[in-house]
């Protein structure tokens, strides 16, 4: 009986954890509707490719390529609420050879402002969880508070990779 009383206070204390966070968006690249190729990453020598290919993790994924001179910079077309007391919380799957720069962008009314960025190097054969959490603060430090959220990738130069299963979620 005291088993039983302490197996279930574990997963209702599971289960109110997991409940915090919430999913704001999932991506798993079965098509391009939520990215655009940013145009100002054309000045650095076109800027790579990226493609949606097919016979990998859960049936297709996001190939990216560029050489020494390029960056691309992808932007999500999706806009995303800002949790006024949280986090956000990215995670994906990756595998190949590079460095990828998360930049997410608070909006208000006025302004945009660039919120704390995150550069992930990967470096896998194999796939990989990739995770990573980024505050409601800007550059400098100080507390965000807009309307929304906006997240561009930039895939640094020598890159060679491949991404599924995008998720960002409100963390508490």
């Amino acid at each position: 009986m005291k088993k039983t009383a302490i197996i279930m206070s574990v997963f209702a204390c599971a289960s109110i954890f997991a409940a915090e966070n919430s999913v704001i968006f999932k991506d798993g690249f079965t098509d391009f509707k939520n990215w655009l190729k940013n145009p100002a990453c054309e000045k650095n020598d076109g800027g790579g490719s990226f493609e949606i290919i097919s016979g990998e993790k859960n049936g297709t994924c996001l190939k990216i390529e560029t050489n020494s001179k390029q960056i691309l910079m992808l932007n999500c077309k999706k806009t995303f609420p800002i949790p006024q007391d949280g986090k956000i919380q990215f995670s994906f799957q990756a595998k190949g050879k590079g460095a990828i720069l998360f930049i997410p962008m608070g909006n208000t009314a006025k302004e945009r402002v660039y919120l704390e960025q995150k550069e992930i190097n990967i470096d896998s054969k194999d796939w990989e969880k990739v995770q990573f959490t980024c505050t409601m603060k800007d550059q400098l430090g100080k507390a965000f508070s807009g309307e929304t959220l906006n997240l561009r990738m930039n895939i640094n130069p020598n890159s060679s990779l491949m991404i599924d299963d995008f998720t960002v979620e409100t963390v508490k």
